[in-house]
């Protein structure tokens, strides 16, 4: 089980962004959703809706499996959540918030499951430009590229 411990002062910032972010689109950033984004920001590594109720719980929170898959699915719309297919688990990503939106690029390692995002624009551009002229779309808003990360090499 990931080992997160919420910090209220570390995350107020990060709920004013949200929040105001969620507003531009004309969405609220509702206790639910809070409690939800931040268990992903904290946890810094891909989750499973699961581990996500059972965070939740640890911390006395009563959420249902539905509702956080809702939630997810509403983040992942919003741009602020990745779906890792390869993981089926999910992975926040707070780049969006400056307004300027992206297309993902996932690095996946298929051992530990550590997932790092590329933030590089003119890369991940340049890359789905390129895809797209060979006739593809990207499903889900991401395209996941799965490797081996340093420590799981060095083993």
């Amino acid at each position: 089980m990931v080992d997160i411990n919420l910090f209220p002062e570390a995350l107020a910032s990060l709920n004013e962004r949200v929040a105001r972010y969620l507003a531009i689109k004309g969405e609220k950033l509702t206790r639910l959703r809070y409690h939800i984004l931040s268990i992903l920001v904290l946890a810094n590594k891909p989750l499973k809706g699961y581990a996500i109720v059972e965070l939740a719980r640890e911390r006395g929170w009563s959420l249902s499996p539905a509702s956080v898959y809702r939630t997810l699915n509403f983040f992942i719309e919003c741009g602020l959540v990745h779906k890792v297919n390869s993981l089926n688990a999910f992975v926040a990503c707070l780049e969006n918030l400056d307004g300027q939106g992206h297309n993902a690029v996932l690095l996946v390692c298929p051992d530990c499951h550590k997932t790092l995002e590329i933030n590089d624009r003119l890369l991940t551009a340049e890359l789905f430009k390129r895809l797209s002229a060979l006739g593809f779309s990207i499903d889900f808003g991401a395209v996941e590229v799965s490797g081996m990360c340093q420590e799981c090499a060095a083993k």
